[in-house]
């Protein structure tokens, strides 16, 4: 009887917690269906941050450890809140622009195949370039004409190759099982990991000196 009832109440509880869990996938629905792009600008802004803050926590900890104490990061970079808020202006821009631009994919291409084919070969190497160039212009705005060519000779090869492996898998995903209206939070939450990475190796020193 005591197992019965222990079973019953777990029960219980999982369909408490599952009802919860929809009400509350109901209150996040309602702004994304009736206000998409704003919906997309603040979540997008939002992961962004969270995901430079986790890769300053990551570097942070890799000083801490470091027999030398210092990995390039210090200087003649922006403070962690301007390079945060930095990030959260990338993210919004990315979560407000990629719903246009998959809606064009979706009128232009009709096999999901070539679709996710063009998006991967143009958005990926022109995002992580941009992206590259835009930390430098942040970083130091007086120096980034000169210090764009070799971030980008550095780290954007680099960057590209390890990007298509996880965004082919993000966006075959979307393209194929995500309805449109959810694509851009898909892409944004998916961002959010890929910017720890992106953003510690951005943020690190260039080691090229020209």
């Amino acid at each position: 009887m005591a197992t019965a009832a222990g079973t019953s109440a777990l029960a219980t509880s999982a369909l408490t917690a599952l009802g919860r869990g929809r009400a509350l996938a109901q209150i996040l629905a309602e702004p994304l269906h009736r206000r998409p792009q704003l919906w997309n600008f603040v979540v997008g802004g939002v992961l962004g941050a969270v995901g430079d803050t986790t890769a300053q926590l990551i570097a942070k900890e890799d000083r801490r450890h470091s027999k030398e104490g210092h990995t390039g990061d210090e200087h003649g970079h922006p403070s962690s809140g301007t390079r945060t808020t930095s990030m959260a202006v990338w993210g919004a821009a990315l979560g407000w622009g990629f719903p246009f631009w998959y809606a064009y994919l979706d009128r232009t291409f009709k096999n999901v195949t070539t679709r996710l084919l063009v998006h991967q070969g143009l958005v990926s190497p022109i995002c992580n370039c941009a992206f590259l160039a835009y930390v430098e212009f942040v970083r130091d705005p007086n120096m980034a004409l000169s210090r764009i060519p070799q971030r980008i000779e550095e780290d954007g090869l680099y960057l590209t190759c390890r990007a298509l492996p996880f965004w082919l898998t993000v966006n075959a995903v979307n393209f194929r099982l995500i309805p449109p209206v959810y694509r851009s939070t898909l892409m944004s939450s998916a961002g959010c990991a890929w910017t720890v990475f992106m953003s510690f190796i951005a943020h690190r020193e260039v080691t090229k000196t020209g």
